[in-house]
């Protein structure tokens, strides 16, 4: 089904909402923005995107890698999906490393 009328209208709102509570650092609002807009039209590359940047706004790398996956799996023609997909695979990597050895050096102060 196409998406037209007052509901591309609508979708285009989130859409353009996202980013810009993006740039005021309000990842859960653009996180539910950029998710609005996707069950609107999940067939727009544009809110997939700004979901999975949203998620790499409040460092849950999983679910910006997953979504970010699922992207490039629906429209692998977009090359940013690959790339933003390989970014939040190793921003995870690092934080997952950081904490691991936040972890370490709270068992040696323990001791």
């Amino acid at each position: 089904m196409e998406v037209a009328g007052p509901q591309l209208n609508l979708m285009r709102c989130y859409m353009e909402l996202a980013p810009w509570r993006q740039a005021v650092g309000n990842g859960r609002q653009a996180l539910g923005d950029a998710r609005t807009a996707r069950a609107l039209d999940p067939k727009y590359p544009k809110a997939w995107y700004r979901e999975g940047a949203a998620h790499q706004l409040l460092q849950d790398w999983e679910e910006a890698a997953a979504t970010f996956y699922e992207g490039f799996s629906l429209f692998p023609a977009n090359k940013e999906f690959e790339v933003a997909f390989k970014q939040a695979m190793e921003e995870g990597r690092k934080a997952h490393q950081a904490a691991k050895a936040a972890a370490a050096t709270a068992a040696g102060n323990d001791s």
